[in-house]
């Protein structure tokens, strides 16, 4: 507003009216670039609804500006963002951070229609934190890229991120069957089923770790279950409380004895049954013992039966390099591919007498054969409530070793009716031994063996009521005590 004064000193009553008209004009109007603009008691009155409506208007918009928005994943509400820039951003840094952990090949995106409303919203909500955002777009997004699957068969088996990855599991699953120790090379490893990678688009959840794929083809998708030994388990008991068998126990578990098991061991209630099998053929070297050889030599000054070691013998030693072919490994075939001597073995030279013996065989203790083995006489030779005896049962347990009572020649070894497993052995002039009821024999038929020398192992075969020898002495076919020729 713009006020006009004048110079007391020449005011008139005339200038003063005409001073006080121009006040009441200002007083009533603008002055807008030098011009009055008057308003009217009227016009005033109807300006005042149009800047309520302006301000009421400006608010609503404010208010509805300032409301956070729902964002919506397929139709469906998701979470709560402050606007679509907001969103749009936060969805960039997660796809960056997910591609992060993939090669560009992999091609990672998301099938997903993302919608954005504000209609129903609360005006006083607010948006969710950034890092409730981020957590709903990687788990309600279906991620998905460019993947690896292993197949078997034809049938598909684990997945993974890239055929790198593919190809690291199938080596591993190869590796895993091969035997440890530093004498052992591997030849070669190929799969016995047909096996392919195959790239295919998958999504995020179903990838396979590297050992989850490991641990499905190599022990199938069957989880094995594991029971804990308490005291008073048996293989039997725990079979029949698992609805399985003591033979199914046992091949899943080939190292569980019952003489050996404890409390606190873990055992497998089934066998693994491998989804893939692996062939491979393996190098291995060993050391073994190469045996002596026994070198007899007659002595004319020593009776028949007698012996007399000259030089005892050495085992030698030898290198062997075998190939060994194996399925998931359980052994198929051995072949030697080279052998290396380290020490020869020395001979084991023994001197065996030659003089016939002509004293009374029937005599007392000539002391011409040696024990079979040493124990308690259970039934002696001749007559008892049975019928004759025609040998002596000496006491023995079953597995207990027995011996030649001289040397000669094997001319029985095998089942023989009620005698069981039994041994004949002939050693000149007429003179026979035999050894029954034996529970395994060491020796063959023409074998010559010398005195004290192993020949089969005691038991209970044939007709016999529990392990013990029954040990026999014929001359020219004749049945002799055999007290009478023991020493």
């Amino acid at each position: 507003m713009q006020m006009i004064l004048a110079d007391s000193s020449e005011s008139t009553p005339q200038a003063a009216e005409q001073e006080t008209q121009a006040i009441r004009a200002e007083s009533s109007g603008l002055m807008i670039g030098g011009r009055n603009i008057r308003f009217s008691g009227a016009r005033l009155a109807g300006f005042a609804p149009v800047c309520v409506l302006g301000l009421l208007l400006f608010s609503l918009w404010y208010v509805h500006a300032a409301r956070p928005m729902q964002l919506y994943i397929n139709g469906v509400p998701a979470v709560m963002v402050r606007d679509e820039a907001q969103a749009e951003a936060l969805l960039e840094e997660v796809k960056s951070e997910l591609a992060a952990r993939f090669p560009d090949s992999a091609d990672l995106h998301y099938e997903a229609q993302l919608t954005y409303s504000k209609s129903g919203v609360d005006p006083k909500a607010a948006s969710d934190d950034e890092a409730v955002i981020r957590d709903v777009l990687k788990d309600k997004l279906d991620w998905k890229l460019n993947a690896a699957v292993i197949e078997v068969c034809q049938e598909n088996t684990a997945v993974l991120a890239s055929t790198e990855e593919a190809e690291a599991v199938l080596d591993s699953v190869k590796k895993s069957y091969l035997p440890s120790g530093s004498q052992v090379t591997l030849v070669e490893a190929e799969f016995v089923e047909p096996v392919e990678v195959v790239q295919v688009e998958a999504t995020l959840r179903e990838l396979d770790t590297t050992e989850e794929a490991v641990q499905l083809l190599v022990q199938g998708k069957e989880k094995i279950e594991e029971y804990v030994l308490k005291e008073g388990d048996s293989l039997w008991s725990i079979a029949a409380a698992n609805g399985t068998s003591v033979e199914a126990l046992q091949a899943a578990n080939p190292d569980a004895k019952e003489k050996t098991l404890q409390i606190g061991q873990v055992l497998k209630l089934a066998k693994a049954e491998p989804m893939i099998s692996v062939k491979t053929v393996i190098k291995t070297v060993n050391e073994e013992k190469i045996p002596f050889d026994i070198i007899y030599e007659k002595d004319s000054n020593a009776y028949k039966g007698q012996q007399s070691v000259v030089k005892a013998g050495t085992e030698g030693k030898k290198s062997v390099t075998y190939e060994i072919a194996q399925v998931n490994g359980v052994e198929l075939e051995r072949k030697v591919i080279a052998e290396t001597v380290l020490a020869e073995p020395v001979d084991k030279v023994v001197k065996t007498g030659t003089k016939t013996i002509v004293a009374s065989r029937g005599g007392g203790g000539s002391g011409l054969l040696a024990w079979p083995i040493r124990g308690k006489i259970n039934s002696p030779f001749g007559q008892r409530s049975r019928g004759f005896h025609t040998g002596i049962d000496i006491d023995a347990n079953k597995g207990d070793p027995l011996y030649s009572a001289a040397a000669g020649t094997v001319t029985q070894a095998g089942y023989a009716g009620g005698y069981g497993y039994c041994v004949i052995i002939d050693h000149g002039d007429g003179l026979s031994t035999l050894y029954a009821h034996l529970s395994k024999i060491k020796v063959s038929l023409g074998q010559k063996v010398g005195k004290s020398e192993l020949i089969g192992l005691a038991g209970s075969t044939g007709n016999s009521t529990g392990p013990h020898l029954h040990f026999e002495v014929r001359v020219n076919g004749v049945f002799k005590n055999p007290m009478n020729y023991l020493n």
